[in-house]
């Protein structure tokens, strides 16, 4: 299966609010792709419509060649979506046991999930110990029960400290590759998402913004490199005759250029009189990206 998620014209209102309007998805399969947008831009109505929770008032969508909702897709589906629900005084395992047993799964898979979350040894331990990132780490754990083939996560490092969602990161990171599993990644830490997701789905007022690999939105501008210097007008002028594309803005003059070319730039600036105080390479970067896409809507 080519995609793991496509929708054509997905709408749905709440009274006279567009939430979601004439969306277009297509997830591939065996990738992690990162569902972007602002606070109130639809992401998490859009999860809710796919996981056939919510029915869309037009247009049509496919979660894993079924429409939403579908038993057959479900069976196949693991989600996480907002906090997940424990029950605090039992352990890790006795929370994965009751799923287990709904799902009249084997005792291996319950080892299984917690070995893949990283949870072995602290599965016997009550939740109410657990920190913020395990218990995360087990609702991820709860989800994967079944190997599931689409595995949908919403806001999954929020409220973490920096250990926690360097243990999400990394788990999410790896499962594509441990278990073939397409993740659909909703998230706000742009810096957290530029280092785990292959695609990128952008939206703001519930309409698509952008939809393709990460490398066609985080590195879609021209390397620069930002040089303090004695004078910016002169050194301007002098890096236009020397081929150089440059523009002042405020006390820094933004160079186009790979960091490779920062000792050529450094050397002939001061071969010409010109004094350089400092010099920082400077690539475009997913945020300021997703930043220019919000404002020119």
């Amino acid at each position: 299966m080519e995609n793991s998620i496509s929708s054509i014209g997905l709408t749905r209102r709440f009274g006279k609010v567009n939430a979601v309007e004439n969306l277009d998805l297509a997830v591939r399969s065996g990738a992690i792709t990162a569902f972007l947008g602002p606070n109130g831009a639809g992401k998490t109505t859009t999860i809710r419509m796919l996981l056939g929770l919510v029915a869309p008032h037009a247009g049509t969508c496919e979660v894993l060649g079924f429409p939403p909702g579908h038993p057959l897709a479900l069976a196949q589906i693991g989600a996480m979506v907002e906090a997940p629900s424990l029950y605090d005084h039992l352990t890790g395992r006795e929370n994965i046991e009751i799923t287990r047993l709904m799902r009249n799964e084997s005792r291996s898979e319950a080892d299984r999930v917690l070995s893949l979350v990283g949870l072995a040894q602290d599965s016997n331990r009550p939740v109410r110990g657990y920190s913020l990132g395990m218990r995360q780490r087990l609702g991820i754990a709860l989800a994967l029960m079944g190997k599931p083939k689409l595995l949908v996560l919403d806001e999954p490092t929020n409220g973490l400290d920096p250990m926690g969602i360097h243990e999400i990161r990394d788990l999410i990171r790896r499962l594509p590759s441990e278990t073939g599993v397409t993740i659909f990644l909703s998230s706000h830490l742009l810096a957290e998402i530029e280092q785990v997701a292959d695609d990128l789905v952008v939206i703001h007022h519930g309409r698509l913004r952008f939809q393709g690999p990460m490398a066609a939105l985080g590195t879609a501008g021209p390397a620069e490199i930002t040089v303090r210097v004695d004078d910016l007008t002169r050194a301007s002028d002098y890096l236009a005759s020397q081929g150089f594309t440059a523009r002042i803005d405020r006390d820094r003059l933004w160079i186009q250029g790979e960091q490779s070319e920062a000792p050529h730039i450094v050397s002939s600036l001061v071969g010409a009189g010109i004094a350089v105080f400092e010099l920082v390479p400077h690539r475009v970067n997913l945020e300021d990206r997703f930043l220019a896409l919000l404002e020119g809507e």
